[in-house]
């Protein structure tokens, strides 16, 4: 039973990394990014295990957390605040469990535990707690770089793009995109002042994720990231969620539409089982909407008063692409 609920608690740690897609964003996933480690090679992990007497609640198995959920809460406050406002940062599902974004917010207040406030989070080098639905992002995958794809021709006007893994080297890519205050504006995250946090977030989410990719514009400086894109597991096998951002002087490029176009031209084939890709998008986020009906996707619904993001309760779109989906040219 240990196991099992550590195994839990791991697939809520890294869907932490939706939090970098979460902008401009379709998934809102996969949460902020953040780093995950207090230094060393542990990281946040021995503390947040500590809080798996709460997984019945934040799966939403239980109405409400128990005593020692609550203790194992208050405790993490004391002794580990940075990994505290990781796990109230917004998150929404996870590898091998169903976490419910809304209860992972709701659970300092369930259990009269005052969560970190913004600029002590911001001090830490996490991002404020600022919840939102998600598709928070995952493990697995080697670290190793993998530039050997050959570029993808993109029929958004014109636009030729590459997808490859990042490496702990793009840090400086990132901070492009995570600075930029515009781009953090409708993110869960808060513009990132230093590298070191991005660092740490690219080693210990990043690079394990099986399915987090780097834009790069073919021709450009390196094949230089200028943006983001995510595919992250979900308790179903057969349900992804998807999650993108992109630096502000690609915006309205038709940079975002190719590379949504290529991730649903490949990722069938790569991941195992997979039959839906989804995203969830904020109703007034029409830049993002625009995005994914050009690449294919289908308005499901508009989910009303659906979640909380920096203080707002916002109503989300939810869309989605399947297998048997048409490829759009």
């Amino acid at each position: 039973m240990a196991t099992a609920r550590s195994s839990a608690v791991l697939g809520l740690v890294m869907a932490m990394a939706g939090a970098l897609l979460a902008c401009r964003c379709a998934a809102q996933p996969p949460a902020s990014p953040a780093s995950l480690g207090g230094g060393g090679g542990s990281g946040c992990m021995p503390e947040l295990v500590r809080l798996s007497p709460c997984m019945g609640y934040m799966s939403g198995n239980a109405t409400a957390p128990d005593a020692a959920c609550c203790s194992a809460l208050s405790g993490l406050l004391s002794s580990s605040p940075r990994c505290l406002c990781m796990v109230v940062g917004g998150t929404a599902a996870s590898l091998g469990v169903a976490v419910d974004a809304a209860r992972v917010v709701q659970l300092p207040g369930a259990c009269s535990v005052q969560a970190p406030p913004a600029s002590q989070c911001s001090s830490l080098g996490v991002p404020a707690p600022s919840p939102s639905p998600a598709n928070p992002t995952t493990p697995g995958a080697s670290s190793e770089m993998d530039r050997s794809q050959e570029p993808q021709a993109a029929a958004a006007r014109g636009v030729e793009i590459s997808l490859r893994r990042f490496d702990l080297a793009d840090v400086d890519a990132m901070m492009v995109w995570a600075s930029d205050p515009q781009v953090a504006a409708v993110c869960r995250w808060e513009p990132y002042e230093s590298t070191e946090p991005l660092v740490a977030f690219i080693r210990e989410v990043v690079l394990p994720h099986p399915w987090f990719r780097a834009i790069c514009v073919v021709g450009g400086e390196e094949e230089r990231p200028v943006g983001a894109v995510s595919v992250t597991p979900t308790a179903d096998a057969c349900r992804a969620e998807l999650g993108y951002v992109l630096a502000r002087a690609h915006w309205g490029k038709g940079v975002a539409t190719a590379a949504v176009k290529r991730v649903v031209a490949t990722v069938f084939a790569e991941v195992e089982g997979l039959e839906r890709v989804e995203a969830l998008v904020d109703v007034r986020n029409a830049a993002s909407q625009r995005v994914l009906e050009k690449a294919g996707f289908r308005r499901e619904a508009v989910l009303r008063k659906y979640c909380v993001l920096k203080g707002q309760v916002k109503d989300m779109v939810m869309y989605s692409f399947i297998s048997t989906d048409p490829l759009v040219e």
